[in-house]
């Protein structure tokens, strides 16, 4: 954004989450030039993205930028595929890529260069004017036989099981089908298992209340622009209609019905935008008395949206995604979470060898084990809105399980508390990295919580 408060120069790369893993590096140069790295199958690939100055620019601005574009060229790897894409202004000829506002003065500014040995790569490259990004630019695709690195990467969800459905939880509808769908799942787990157990093992009690909670938790992600009605796609076609004709005739007529239907869109959207934001603001004071979801509302409105760090950084500066990210984080929070306490490595004798281990023996009282009552004064005790573990239970399907679910955990920990043997999954933490503070591309700059279970 310029000093005026216009948004002007900028460039930057969308990439398909699809191919995510073949990127090495993306390079910001200045804010008109960047490069992004990809790994090829046979050479890699590296593209850059250049804005140059228009015609009414100082003849030294323009120099400076071809001189860093040929400094930027000249400092990638020679093995490499080098592209050269973007808007270079250019020649007034039929394979024109922009048009000025009169519909007069048309010419070639975008362009897609490569290196003459790798020529043959380039299948096809055209303007598309039908494509309609709202600006006096036409969409430029080159069509390339280049085939990327085959890193395997699993498909992005998104995860929304371990989510609440909070409104749920205050409908006692909602609540007798989930208790009653957990009695089902227990009762026809005695019928199966018999006389050849005793109690129901606590990774049935796992199942059935993850079964059970099915209905209660959220399915799918809900639209942020749900403001984007009927009325808005209608002012947008009509739009797209009056470009095209302005397109193929470009009368002061034709170009005036345009500007007027593009202003018109605008409006519309920008009073349904607002009208939204209302609303939002509204249904935000009506949570006055419940301060969780009011200062989450307002935490949301204040910080806008916040995309998902998809990459991340290794030692060499190289951009990794996933499984090498996972690993990346895993080799971190190892040697972090690890590390000998000064006590231990001081754990030595006079001559300098580890010293012997020391038994420390202490009396403790006999404990009996916790009764019915007890387990059931702890699950009450437990804290609402907290994260799950790895069995993704929250502590509300605990407490809103029923009586029959308690009796089972009850008998459970008995036969824990008797044989001196805690189950596998309650040992078992899951380490979520926060972002604190930097660049979000290294993983330094990410404290990790331990979610247990319930």
């Amino acid at each position: 954004m310029s000093k005026t408060g216009k948004h002007e120069q900028g460039v930057g790369f969308v990439v398909r989450n699809s191919i995510m893993s073949s990127i090495k590096r993306f390079m910001p140069v200045n804010e008109r030039l960047c490069y992004l790295h990809m790994a090829g199958w046979n050479f890699d690939i590296c593209i850059i993205n250049g804005y140059a100055p228009t015609e009414d620019q100082e003849e030294e601005v323009k120099n400076i930028f071809y001189e860093d574009l040929e400094r930027l060229f000249d400092s990638l790897p020679n093995n490499c595929i080098k592209i050269i894409a973007g808007d270079l202004n250019a020649k007034n000829i039929h394979k024109h890529t922009w048009t000025a506002p009169d519909g007069k003065m048309k010419s070639q500014i975008d362009y897609i260069i490569i290196d003459k040995r790798h020529q043959t790569s380039i299948k096809n490259v055209r303007s598309y004017k039908g494509a309609d990004g709202d600006t006096d630019n036409f969409l430029v695709i080159a069509s390339l036989s280049l085939k990327l690195s085959t890193i395997w990467r699993k498909k992005q969800q998104l995860n929304t099981a371990h989510k609440l459905d909070r409104s749920k939880l205050r409908d006692q509808k909602e609540i007798m089908e989930y208790q009653n769908k957990i009695k089902e799942g227990l009762n026809s787990f005695n019928i199966i298992q018999g006389d050849l157990i005793n109690v129901i093992e606590w990774t049935q009690i796992k199942v059935s209340l993850n079964k059970a909670a099915e209905t209660l938790r959220v399915t799918k992600g809900k639209s942020n622009n749900h403001w984007f009605d009927n009325e808005c796609r209608d002012a947008i076609k009509n739009q797209k209609a009056e470009r095209v004709k302005m397109i193929q005739n470009p009368s002061t007529s034709n170009l005036q019905e345009y500007a007027e239907f593009r202003a018109r869109s605008n409006r519309i959207i920008r009073q349904k935008k607002r009208a939204s934001e209302k609303n939002a603001l509204n249904d935000i004071e009506s949570y006055k008395k419940d301060p969780k979801i009011f200062f989450e509302k307002c935490k949301s409105i204040k910080e806008g949206f916040k995309s998902r760090t998809y990459l991340m950084t290794n030692d060499d500066g190289n951009l990794i995604s996933d499984p090498k990210m996972i690993n990346k984080f895993q080799t971190y929070f190892e040697n972090l979470l690890n590390n000998k306490s000064d006590d231990e490595t001081n754990n030595t004798d006079e001559s300098g060898e580890p010293a012997e281990d020391q038994i420390y023996v202490t009396v403790e009282p006999e404990v009996p084990e916790p009764s019915l009552e007890e387990i059931k004064s702890i699950v009450e005790s437990l804290k609402n809105n907290k994260a799950p573990g790895e069995d993704n239970i929250n502590p509300e399907l605990l407490k809103l399980a029923g009586r029959d679910l308690l009796e089972n955990l009850h008998k459970t920990i008995s036969t824990i508390w008797e044989h001196e043997k805690l189950e596998k999954g309650w040992n078992t933490a899951i380490i979520c990295p926060i972002y604190k503070k930097g660049d979000p591309k290294k993983v330094e700059n990410y404290r990790g919580i331990s979610l247990l279970d319930t």
